[in-house]
């Protein structure tokens, strides 16, 4: 019926089967209404290894429940034998206590270990600063993996030589004029090496970019610009914390992947407003990594290999723009669409409110 045979399950719940912590996995979802979560003949073991459902002919209808082990697949069968018999069928663990003096014993130990466990995983969630929280161990690294989005935005690596990565190359480069900064006392930094270019497609969110730009395009008054929605080509710069080579790693906190998994710049708003610069310099100071100080005081760490950012590519409505002379957070006037500095004050930004209003095109790596 064109429904995938490898798909997510339903949002997971956790309960407690003997002493072993399981997740348990909802299957029962009828085929139009299954996300893909594999591929073209990817074999069952391989769907269950990525933690999703598999149907075939013969589970019709799909299994609901399914107890998926927490830890190593040793621990949920020693866990499973307890629970269910050497035959694999269902034992009444109270039945079999019954007249036993240390039945009932067993099971109140059991729950007090499982309430003791909610108790302190609810004092390391409310007690911990932000500074703890920061100086994660390994473990802590892991609970905060992102999940990733059904419908990725998909990126190809344009390879040196090509079109698309000489444009990409020249566009930055034009750009970048770290003499623009009036404190930089016309100091000329010339930019960083560039690693790698990839071209995004935008899928997910391109539909809704359209949308608003045919929107702006048809507001009262006087256009801006020469393009719809007054579009124009800006750059972002976001913080990346993996070595990216096409495929968006999961961690939550590296925007560069969350930005080309969903389309748009939403990830990297700060109280709902997105950035972006006329200049490429401009933008290579924003998304440091810690420790390293931004442009123009700083004129060194924003070009260094060990900077820890990226800079996108974009094309952003601009619609008719508000030009200010010091920072606000006030609402856009009516009939204005976003906020750029004026160019007198020597601050290059751009700020717009709404994520329809800009579309990543590439993303330029360094190092």
């Amino acid at each position: 019926d064109g429904a995938p045979f490898c798909y997510y399950p339903r949002a997971p719940k956790t309960t407690v089967a003997a002493t072993v912590k399981a997740v348990l996995k909802d299957c029962s979802i009828t085929g139009p209404d299954r996300v893909d979560c594999g591929y073209d003949g990817i074999t069952p073991a391989k769907c269950s290894k990525k933690g999703c459902c598999y149907y075939t002919s013969s589970s019709n209808p799909p299994t609901s429940t399914t107890l998926i082990p927490a830890t190593t697949q040793q621990q949920a069968t020693d866990s499973q034998n307890e629970v269910l018999g050497s035959n694999g069928n269902s034992v009444n663990v109270l039945a079999n206590n019954k007249f036993q003096p240390g039945g009932m014993m067993l099971i109140a130990t059991l729950t007090a270990v499982a309430a003791t466990a909610v108790l302190c995983l609810a004092y390391i969630m409310c007690f911990r600063s932000p500074r703890e929280l920061d100086n994660n161990t390994n473990m802590e690294e892991n609970q905060r993996l992102y999940d990733p989005v059904p419908e990725p935005t998909r990126c190809s690596q344009a390879l040196p030589g090509s079109e698309a990565y000489q444009q990409y190359h020249r566009l930055f480069v034009q750009r970048w004029s770290t003499k623009l900064w009036p404190t930089a006392a016309g100091r000329d930094v010339p930019p960083p090496r560039i690693r790698a270019i990839y071209e995004l497609d935008g899928e997910p969110h391109i539909n809704a970019y359209k949308h608003k730009q045919r929107d702006l395009d048809r507001q009262p008054g006087p256009k801006q610009g020469s393009q719809p929605g007054n579009e124009k080509t800006r750059f972002h710069g976001a913080r990346c914390k993996c070595l990216f080579e096409g495929t968006p790693c999961r961690d939550a906190t590296c925007s560069v992947c969350r930005i080309v998994e969903q389309g748009n710049f939403t990830k990297d708003s700060i109280d709902g407003e997105m950035f972006f610069t006329a200049g490429s310099h401009s933008a290579k100071g924003h998304g440091l990594a810690p420790g390293k100080n931004p442009p123009p005081k700083n004129l060194e760490d924003f070009v260094d290999a060990g900077a820890g950012n990226a800079v996108f590519v974009a094309n952003v409505l601009l619609g008719t723009p508000q030009f200010v002379m010091d920072r606000t957070t006030d609402p856009l006037p009516e009939g204005n669409h976003s906020r750029i500095a004026d160019p007198s004050t020597g601050v290059d930004e751009i700020i717009i409110l709404d994520e329809a209003q800009a579309l990543p095109r590439a993303l330029i790596l360094f190092g």
